[in-house]
């Protein structure tokens, strides 16, 4: 699902504090924004295209505008959530590298940044300070948000920086344009049959085309993605929806609960049973993170 965040025309730029609540089921989404979150307290899962992170205090997240992502928790996270326009952060072309560490694909650099990594302290105390400056609104305030927005974007840049030649990362950009269209199908249809006829007419490319392409730049096979996106969204509901094994593989497009456990040890390792068990006492089992 696409949304579009309607934000002041003259200061393009929102902040504000949510929780992914059991109540409210996750839904797999995207919108015409780039998005900062800070893990302020609690624990969780977020699911951000084809990466799969738990979530602790102190934990920075950052999604641009084509990711498709969700967060669960059972209900004790806390985020504070930036979204704005990018526009807001550069005058000129040049400016516009500085949102590389944004649209660094599959690998090349996470989407979230721990406690562990170099630039987590200052990335910190720029969140705080921009939290502050929103909150207070004191004269000025959207003069500082918009420097501390750039600061966070330089420190960003300078750390994650990757040296890969700009001709090789446009090509990249372009290739995975290409397939976008397949992807953002399979994201909205997880729950259903879904055939490669269907993808490739989605994409507007051949069946052959999409089968090799997709496999050069997401890593996987069509069909290997549509069983990572149902796992991922199943890990969600066995740790927070309260589902049983059965109900979790129906929910996420299975009719044979056999056959999704099968799928679900393959792509995680361990058994959906004894996920839903580490969910419930992870003392008392082994870490089953991918």
């Amino acid at each position: 699902m696409r949304y579009t965040i309607k934000l002041n025309p003259d200061f393009p730029f929102d902040l504000y504090r949510t929780s992914a609540a059991p109540e409210f089921p996750p839904i797999l989404h995207c919108h015409d924004r780039l998005e900062i979150n800070y893990v302020e307290s609690g624990t969780g899962r977020y699911l951000i295209e084809n990466q799969e992170f738990e979530m602790h205090p102190g934990d920075i997240f950052i999604i641009n505008n084509l990711e498709y992502h969700m967060a669960a928790s059972n209900g004790d996270l806390s985020l504070i959530v930036m979204v704005f326009d990018p526009a807001i952060l550069y005058s000129a072309q040049k400016e516009c590298r500085y949102m590389e560490p944004f649209y660094q694909y599959f690998g090349h650099i996470s989407s979230c940044i721990s406690k562990d990594d170099p630039a987590h302290q200052e990335l910190t105390r720029i969140i705080q300070q921009i939290t502050r400056e929103w909150e207070e609104k004191q004269h000025g305030y959207q003069m500082i948000i918009h420097s501390s927005l750039m600061y966070f974007l330089a420190v960003l840049y300078r750390h994650h920086h990757q040296d890969s030649p700009i001709k090789e990362a446009a090509q990249f950009h372009k290739s995975y344009q290409r397939i976008r269209p397949a992807i953002e199908y399979i994201n909205a249809h997880f729950k259903e049959e879904i055939t490669l006829d269907q993808v490739a007419k989605e994409a507007l490319l051949s069946k052959s085309y999409i089968t090799s392409a997709f496999k050069k730049i997401m890593n996987r096979t069509i069909f290997e993605y549509i069983d990572y996106v149902r796992i991922s969204y199943a890990c969600i509901l066995l740790r927070t929806g309260g589902l049983s094994v059965t109900e979790a593989a129906m929910e996420c497009g299975y009719s044979s609960s056999s056959y999704f456990t099968r799928v679900f040890k393959k792509v995680m390792g361990i058994a959906p049973k004894e996920y839903s068990d580490y969910s419930e006492h992870p003392e008392e089992a082994a870490d089953p993170s991918p």
